[in-house]
């Protein structure tokens, strides 16, 4: 009896619901890393600019604690269709498949 062997490639389905690879995801991480670092320290000087200006009529504090801890409404449930994944077939002779095994 000729085995069968059957791949299936998830990674259309994985990439439709926003899974990476391994090695894309360490490199989207690693972007997001460094876009995080420079928005921080630009979040930083934008505060300290802000705060330096004390002399001006408004307060700086109570508004930027306000800017921080504004977390807004929650976000809206998106449903959408995935792709489906990739199915391939070799036969494989000499090899028996037990599907019950």
């Amino acid at each position: 009896m000729n085995g069968l062997v059957v791949r299936i490639d998830q990674t259309p389905c994985r990439a439709s619901y926003g899974l990476l690879t391994q090695s894309s995801l360490l490199a989207q991480q690693e972007y997001d890393r460094k876009s995080e670092l420079l928005g921080s320290i630009g979040q930083v000087a934008a505060d300290g600019d802000r705060l330096a200006k004390a002399y001006t009529p408004s307060n700086s504090m109570p508004e930027i604690a306000s800017e921080k801890y504004d977390v807004g409404p929650p976000p809206d449930v998106v449903f959408k269709l995935i792709d489906r994944p990739i199915i391939t077939w070799r036969e494989n002779p000499g090899v028996m498949v037990d599907m019950f095994a």
